[in-house]
């Protein structure tokens, strides 16, 4: 008996080994093969499998990046079923799914993703479920359900940064993708102020351009997006990069590269007239020649980066003056021009406005729009004291503004701030706000410590010029494409040791 006993264990654990090998595929391609050899083996598995997670995460990235911001051009491409979908909502449900599959698989990234950017995961989904319990409460269900659907979908774009945005390489992938969404509104900038012609999506259709023939008004491109403020405050969050490559680059034609890049930002700026974003690229150029100077750059480089502000001064002020003036001339001085698309023209800049009083007429429009914006903060707070401090409720700013003549009739804040806090409360408010100047602050804390170099400095600045861009779009929750900025704040942020 004993004996039988002692012929069963050697053979148990035969099983027991095979099973193991069987198990594992790496134990089992070691079978029968030196140590040497199955450790030169298990290298080149984890190679294969390193560049094929590099090669997903590429294609996710540039799929998110690609569609976020150029999407619109894709219009043709909706369809409603209840809510729309579009090419930018289909791709990040689609990116959304894949996260989540490799979040189920790989449970050494979920812990890493748990880690850095769990907590913010975590708060996107709260800050859901509160708007959801909130349509109880609000005028219309369906403006609200609206709105909780481009937060879904601003909160996966932080989860395909969180999962696919993971080194320093990878974020340098999407600053090359941001640069190449910039080059392709540039070219369309140049097209729409030829040509006057606007895509069905902007706030320039046929029937405003209708509107703006009687009204003898100017336009501004819109490109991609709905309207200028959109653009702009996308642009000076791209431009940030084009500053900070500019000064990294070593080869000449990468450094005229980028400094071309963001002059052309400068000019599409200054004639959109916006304040806030003028300010903000003059920081951004203050702040690459602080981070020369400290780190004892090259004189090149600071004589670059001078030469780049001071011609972002003059331009603003130039064109800050006569903005109708060179708006008009560009537009329309040398060609008649197809208004819609409909066969009609324009043949001289008088037909649209006297330019003697252009420039009175921007000025005007500037303090209107300031005093406009000073008195939209102050109906945010009026709804968040008459909420009592829990909000109004999703996409409800429109419906509980008090004064509408104090704000020239606009419905929609223009601040993401006041936006968040008048519609969710302070329940919501406090910890997106904490959330984001954390990353800020840690951003700020890597660039300027011992050993921070350009990448570190850009995304400082580029924590510091959101807050800029936060507060130029009517509706910042709507505006897909800043998320992208959001999120690469956030998730380089929390990675900061």
């Amino acid at each position: 008996m004993e004996h039988s006993q002692l012929q069963v264990l050697p053979l148990l654990a035969q099983n027991k080994r095979t099973r193991k090998m069987q198990e594992s595929p790496q134990n089992a391609l070691c079978a029968g093969v030196s140590d040497a050899r199955c450790s030169d083996m298990q290298q080149i598995l984890t190679k294969i499998k390193n560049i094929k997670q590099e090669s997903i995460s590429k294609a996710a990235l540039s799929v998110l990046v690609l569609t976020q911001l150029l999407g619109n051009l894709f219009f043709f491409l909706s369809f409603r079923v209840g809510i729309v979908f579009s090419l930018q909502r289909i791709c990040i449900l689609l990116l959304g799914a894949l996260c989540v599959f490799m979040l189920i698989k790989k449970r050494v990234l979920l812990k890493s993703i748990a880690k850095y950017t769990g907590f913010a995961l975590c708060f996107f989904a709260f800050w859901i479920a509160y708007g959801l319990i909130g349509l109880i409460f609000v005028h219309s269900r369906i403006e609200g359900l609206k709105q909780l659907v481009d937060l879904l979908q601003c909160g996966l774009v932080l989860l395909a940064l969180a999962v696919f945005m993971r080194t320093e390489t990878d974020l340098k992938l999407v600053i090359r993708l941001l640069k190449l969404c910039a080059a392709v509104i540039f070219i369309i900038f140049a097209v729409q102020l030829v040509t006057q012609g606007y895509f069905s999506f902007s706030r320039y259709n046929s029937n405003y351009i209708d509107y703006v023939i009687e009204r003898d008004m100017l336009l501004a491109p819109t490109t991609v997006f709905y309207n200028e403020n959109d653009m702009c405050a996308i642009l000076i969050l791209i431009n940030v990069f084009f500053v900070f490559d500019m000064i990294r680059e070593s080869r000449g034609f990468k450094v005229f590269y980028n400094c071309l890049g963001s002059i052309i930002c400068f000019f599409i700026i200054a004639t959109s007239d916006s304040q806030l974003a003028e300010a903000a690229v003059i920081f951004t150029l203050i702040f690459a020649l602080v981070f020369l100077i400290m780190r004892k750059r090259e004189a090149q480089k600071i004589s670059l980066a001078s030469s780049e502000l001071v011609l972002a001064v003059i331009l603003f002020e130039l064109m800050g003056q006569k903005a109708g003036e060179v708006l008009a001339n560009l537009k329309y001085s040398f060609m008649s021009i197809s208004i819609g698309g409909r066969g009609r023209t324009l043949l001289s800049t008088a037909q649209l406005v006297p330019l003697s009083s252009a420039a009175d007429t921007a000025q005007a429009i500037a303090h209107s729009s300031q005093d406009s914006r000073l008195n939209l903060t102050k109906e945010g707070f009026g709804m968040l004291w008459r909420s009592f401090f829990l909000g109004v409720g999703a996409n409800h700013y429109q419906y509980n503004i008090k004064h509408p003549e104090k704000v020239n009739n606009l419905i929609n804040p223009h601040n993401l701030w006041i936006e968040v806090l008048s519609q969710y409360g302070v329940l919501v408010f406090v910890p997106f706000a904490f959330l984001y100047f954390r990353a800020a602050y840690k951003n700020l804390k890597a660039a300027f410590k011992k050993g921070g170099g350009e990448l570190q400095f850009a995304m400082a600045a580029l924590s510091v010029v959101f807050i800029f861009s936060s507060i130029l779009p009517s509706s910042s929750i709507s505006l897909y494409p800043i998320w992208i900025f959001f999120g690469m704040v956030l998730v380089y942020g929390e990675r900061q040791a």
